[in-house]
């Protein structure tokens, strides 16, 4: 799934020099790779049935966390952080032939670059957490939390 979703970003970036009259788009360094291509499978493992927003939002968990001092530093580790994100234990391999995968991982891609290099606003309202209400049973751990705001399917948390 990595590679596929680096060989996604790259080519994304790529489209995206070529087809826009604005200046090119710039990948600074490895990092910004690596965390792209973190957010990206985070995003779309958590929210690729999601509208953008909905992507967004997942985004903006992942990197609050990454600016608070309760979690790791950095993005990838956030993601790869045990018992924190469903689709990290479930290990799921994606099928890209299934129709409709490869538009969802583009969305994942643009969703992560546009909240790691073009600084859209936060529209969870600094929450660090988040959660189905429908799927999830466990809240007890959500009786400290504020609840900031629903986005689609999810509820986000501070």
């Amino acid at each position: 799934m990595l590679i596929q979703f680096n060989n996604l970003i790259l080519s994304f970036f790529m489209a995206m020099n070529t087809a826009t009259a604005n200046p090119p788009v710039v990948i600074e360094t490895l990092d910004n790779i690596k965390e792209l291509s973190c957010l990206s499978q985070a995003i779309h493992g958590e929210a690729s049935n999601q509208g953008l927003d909905g992507k967004l939002a997942v985004a903006h968990v992942i990197v609050n966390r990454s600016k608070s001092p309760k979690f790791p530093s950095d993005i990838c580790s956030v993601v790869r952080q045990k018992y924190q994100f469903k689709f990290m234990t479930k290990q799921k391999w994606i099928n890209v032939d299934k129709p409709g995968v490869n538009r969802q991982m583009t969305e994942a891609v643009m969703a992560a670059n546009m909240v790691l290099n073009e600084g859209v606003k936060d529209n969870t309202r600094g929450a660090l957490y988040f959660i189905n209400p429908k799927t999830y049973t466990d809240r007890s751990w959500l009786q400290h939390r504020k609840l900031t705001i629903r986005i689609q399917d999810h509820a986000f948390y501070s």
